[in-house]
């Protein structure tokens, strides 16, 4: 069977109140979900729960959009939720109709850089690797085993 991989962003003002950008990076010329082509890149978007993930990286092609989501988005404070789900391909090239969510990130857009071909976006979290769920994980010996005597 084979897999694909999407990434799903969306740019929301820090109260979220108003939705500034939906994009998505797999379907050419298609809205998903309300969710518009753009052809993004996003790093670490996985990490280890050991590290954690305290930043992510998004590339995408220098354009007006691009470069007000730098400078208005960043000094405004807009969050960026991405979430990357796998899928089934469809024959002909379609949009299927499950998806399965394999990573998300929330984060608020803290700066980039672009030159004359690319925007770059750095979206970071305060989120702990280990402490960002509600509640926050306990290790207990029913999910860890017996402690060690040392």
């Amino acid at each position: 069977m084979t897999t694909a991989l999407v990434t799903f962003a969306t740019v929301w003002e820090p109260n979220y109140t108003a939705v500034r950008r939906r994009h998505q990076n797999y379907w050419p010329q298609t809205s998903v979900a309300g969710h518009q082509f753009l052809p993004f890149m996003s790093d670490s978007l996985v990490s280890s729960s050991f590290g954690g993930v305290e930043r992510v990286g998004l590339q995408m092609p220098i354009s007006s959009e691009a470069i007000d989501l730098l400078a208005i988005g960043g000094p405004a404070g807009w969050l960026v939720a991405l979430e990357l789900k796998e899928f089934t391909p469809v024959a002909g090239g379609g949009v299927p109709a499950v998806f399965l969510t394999v990573a998300e990130f929330v984060g608020e857009i803290i700066g980039g850089a672009y030159d004359s071909s690319s925007v770059e976006l750095l979206i970071g979290s305060v989120l702990s690797g280990t402490g960002a769920q509600a509640p926050p994980r306990k290790f207990t010996t029913a999910l860890v085993g017996t402690p060690s005597k040392r």
